[in-house]
Parts: C-alpha cells; sequence; structure tokens
C-alpha cells in the first residue's frame, strides 16, 4: 500500500487498510508504506527507494490511495500539486511499479476519500487552527481524475 495518512493510518480503529489485510489472510502480507502529508511529487520520487526494499517476485499486486494533500487549498505551496501535475505523478508512480513487475490489473488506485468539511473546520479549530486547507469541493476533481487513471 502506497499513500498518505490516509494509508499510514489506515490499520487504525476498524480502518481500510486492517480491514484489506483481514480478507487476504494467509494470502498476503499487506505492507504499509503510508507517508502523512506526502503528496504524489513525493511518493514518485522516494518510490524507487521503497520499492528497492523487494525482489521482484515478492510483489504480487499495489493499492495506491494519492490525492488528499495534492488537492489542498493552492496558498499551500509545498504541498499542493496542480491537477495536471497529480495525474503525471500517479501515471508515473503507476510505471515504476510496472517496472517492477507489478501486472497492471493488478495496481489498485483508490481515489481520494470525500471530506466532511463542517467536521474538518471542527477538528481544526479544536487543534487551534483557524484556516482550512481541505475541502471536498477540492478532492472531488482529484478523486474524478484518480478513477480515469
Amino acid at each position: 500500500m502506497i499513500g498518505d495518512s490516509n494509508t499510514e493510518w489506515g490499520f487504525r480503529n476498524n480502518g481500510w487498510a486492517g480491514k484489506l489485510s483481514d480478507k487476504l489472510i494467509r494470502r498476503a502480507d499487506i505492507v504499509n508504506r503510508g507517508f502523512s502529508g506526502y503528496n504524489t511529487r513525493m511518493i514518485r520520487i522516494i518510490l524507487p527507494d521503497l520499492l528497492s526494499e523487494f525482489r521482484d517476485e515478492e510483489l504480487s499486486g499495489a493499492v495506491i490511495m494519492l490525492g488528499t494533500n495534492d488537492s489542498v487549498n493552492k496558498s499551500w505551496v509545498p504541498i499542493h500539486v496542480p491537477l495536471e501535475d497529480y495525474v503525471k505523478n500517479m501515471n508515473s508512480i503507476i510505471t515504476q511499479l510496472i517496472r517492477k513487475k507489478i501486472p497492471k490489473s493488478r495496481i489498485i488506485i483508490v481515489t481520494p476519500p470525500r471530506i466532511d468539511d463542517e467536521k474538518w473546520t471542527a477538528v481544526l479549530k479544536s487543534w487551534g487552527i483557524m484556516v482550512n486547507d481541505h475541502s471536498d469541493i477540492l478532492v472531488k476533481e482529484y478523486a474524478q481524475a484518480a478513477k480515469r487513471i
């Protein structure tokens, strides 16, 4: 599994990664390579090092969940990735996985999840943050692009 905090924390509180691992028990080991705060640009750059941990025959598939950080408000310059670059980065990531002998049919793209703007704003306020950097309207475009990819 490759992604951002949605992947990194995917085993917490009966999360999606834990559920996937339960479904694949005794058939596959799930390796979590989620990095909180990372976007597709950052993952594209570090992916060769991540993949070097494994021999080609050890990898049977990949799940990619990226786009939440890419889609943050454009004012967050180091994190925001324009939609066109997001698509290019995702294609580069997929190409790297294919070069590592993972069949294209076993590369699963998970769209970045919807954001409940009201709840997210409340969480930010509880942390003393008054600027909402993520919103559902922004992430929706990236989710649609992930579906097309």
